[in-house]
């Protein structure tokens, strides 16, 4: 078995120019190659992850949509936000004045009619909080 591993290692120095056959560079690389396989999974699968757009406007856009899917209300992906937003209006109609301003700030924010804000950046958190079932 000892054998069959330092060959394994000699294998793998040979593949590498510049690398050191020993066995503690070489678990230093494999360690930085979990590490950065780990970091990936995160990224992928972690709320930061999901949304991976700089723009806040498409950001709180996202987390309504979040927010609504675990209620039920899922938007189909050939749906436009104004599209969704009147199927929110015919199935959740409590919730349905919340829905149509985020979306109407989030159109306006995301197409270049307005510019986003802190106030907008404010309103939408308290929104997005009302959103949430108690």
């Amino acid at each position: 078995m000892m054998l069959h591993a330092t060959q394994s290692v000699q294998t793998f120095s040979q593949l590498i120019p510049g690398i050191s056959s020993s066995p503690l560079t070489l678990l230093t690389l494999l360690a930085f190659i979990i590490m950065g396989l780990v970091g990936f999974v995160i990224w992928k699968w972690s709320p930061v992850g999901r949304s991976r757009s700089a723009d806040p406007a498409v950001a709180a856009y996202e987390r309504m949509l979040r927010i609504l899917k675990k209620q039920g209300l899922t938007k189909k992906p050939q749906w436009t936000a104004f599209e969704f937003m009147q199927f929110v209006e015919e199935q959740a109609k409590h919730i349905a004045p919340i829905v149509k301003d985020i979306t109407q700030t989030y159109c306006r924010a995301r197409f270049g009619q307005q510019q986003w804000s802190k106030d907008y950046s404010d309103k939408m958190q308290y929104q997005l909080a009302m959103l949430k079932p108690t």
